[in-house]
């Protein structure tokens, strides 16, 4: 039975996004229907990305000498492998955008971010970085959607890792991408004690940018993350919000938290160690609901005295769920916490993996009351490169190392069939010469036999 092209279009671009990319492999006319910009599209138009229920992807980074560098992408719902990405030799994943992953390079600032659709395959180079405002700043880019406008935009954020003056800056630089990027790079700038930490990465969830600060150094110089910075991508406008604990009652500890996306609202895994519990450990998981107007600090109150009583994060911050894990807390392992879709919380603290069932359980604020983790499972083993590891001294985890083969789970992730093509800035006139200025000789050699043209 032959159906037409026509009536075949109308109904592939009425299925979900995974569906669609499943009937690439059912005959070549269907392929063929389904790989036209047109169809994808149309189909990224009727199933906006940023409505669509958000999935979590395991994306995985292999880096072997004398190798391209590649991230595996898969699906956790159907454990199933998207189309693997090639990456630049060095570069790392950023954040999740809707549909998009966005790679980049922690140590070059020029060096262009990457996005890529891991449905497609489709990957696209950025426009160049921003010049860098100085040297040795440490270096976070994102990529944002504004609902309201229907553009994408990518953030770099440059910072003093060791500055601790209240006058700090934090350079901003935005790049409006697609048809509306032909402005070039917008640079905001403001002074903050606070500055984002780099082992957060940012989070996108609704239109906004969500990134993890660090206030000011305890008496031994480590820096506790205390400060959330809640960025509109649309207006390009920040706030800053205490995060969910009492600061001075974690001194000297800090607490080491992890950022998430549950159920389209911020979430944070809270790491308690101040009780030094021969138990074990507990870990909260608080969830920000949708700020209010009324409910952020000015630039000005950003450095208030913590050690009064304070209790305005209660006016936006929810404990929604603790358990309590055994074991100490080790800075040389790597960490994240994710909801999957049976109501599982998981959380990784390096090779294991903590599940508790969030359904029929209670907040308990005391150790005593808090319930245990329900399974513990071993995960595979990751190693990293030793002569890798170098010291940082900007947060309280005292070494980065850089991992031959990584992993972790990424939520918010909402599959699309838009191509990251749409993101690229409209061409200019010059572009030509800007990106032959190496090839001289062709160019003079074009001049001359192109010169009876003007006879």
């Amino acid at each position: 039975m032959n159906v037409p092209k026509e009536l075949l279009r109308e109904i592939l671009v009425k299925l979900p996004t995974r569906d669609v990319a499943r009937c690439c492999y059912v005959c070549r006319l269907w392929r063929a229907v389904v790989s036209k910009p047109s169809f994808r599209d149309l189909h990224a138009a009727n199933h906006a990305a940023d409505s669509a229920d958000a999935e979590l992807l395991l994306v995985s980074e292999r880096r072997v000498p004398g190798w391209t560098d590649e991230a595996s992408v898969f699906n956790v719902s159907s454990g199933k492998p998207m189309l693997p990405v090639t990456i630049p030799r060095g570069y790392s994943l950023a954040n999740v955008c809707n549909g998009f992953l966005c790679f980049f390079h922690g140590d070059e600032a020029k060096a262009p971010a990457v996005v890529c659709n891991p449905v497609t395959g489709e990957k696209l180079t950025l426009p160049r970085e921003a010049p860098a405002p100085g040297d040795h700043l440490s270096h976070l880019v994102a990529l944002g959607f504004s609902p309201s406008t229907h553009e994408y935009k990518l953030f770099r954020f440059s910072f003093w890792p060791e500055n601790n003056y209240p006058g700090n800056p934090v350079h901003v630089h935005v790049h409006t991408l697609g048809g509306a990027g032909g402005g070039g790079w917008r640079h905001h700038l403001y002074l903050s004690e606070a500055r984002p930490i780099r082992y957060n990465p940012p989070l996108y969830i609704d239109g906004k940018l969500y990134l993890v600060n660090a206030g000011s150094a305890t008496s031994d110089y480590r820096r506790m993350a205390d400060r959330m910075m809640v960025l509109d991508v649309a207006t390009e406008t920040r706030r800053m919000y205490r995060l969910p604990y009492p600061r001075a009652q974690y001194r000297p500890w800090n607490p080491l938290v992890d950022a998430f996306e549950m159920n389209g609202k911020l979430c944070l895994a809270v790491n308690d160690l101040h009780d030094h519990d021969p138990c074990g450990r507990k870990i909260q998981f608080w969830v920000m609901s949708p700020p209010r107007d009324d409910q952020h600090l000015d630039a000005g109150d950003e450095d208030e005295d913590d050690s009064k009583d304070n209790d305005d994060y209660k006016l936006y911050w929810d404990l929604r769920y603790s358990f309590r894990v055994d074991g100490p807390y080790s800075d040389f392992q790597m960490t994240a916490a994710w909801l999957d879709g049976g109501g599982i919380l998981c959380y990784r603290h390096g090779d294991t993996l903590y599940k508790y069932d969030t359904r029929g359980h209670s907040v308990s604020d005391t150790m005593a009351d808090c319930p245990p983790y329900d399974q513990k499972l071993q995960l595979p083993a990751t190693t990293p490169s030793s002569f890798k590891c170098e010291q940082d001294t900007e947060v309280y985890r005292p070494f980065i190392c850089q991992w031959d083969m990584s992993w972790d789970i990424y939520c918010g992730y909402r599959p699309t069939l838009l191509s990251p093509l749409a993101l690229s800035p409209p061409p200019r006139q010059d572009a030509y010469h800007e990106d032959h200025s190496g090839h001289k000789l062709e160019q003079d050699v074009l001049n001359i036999v192109r010169c009876h043209q003007e006879i």
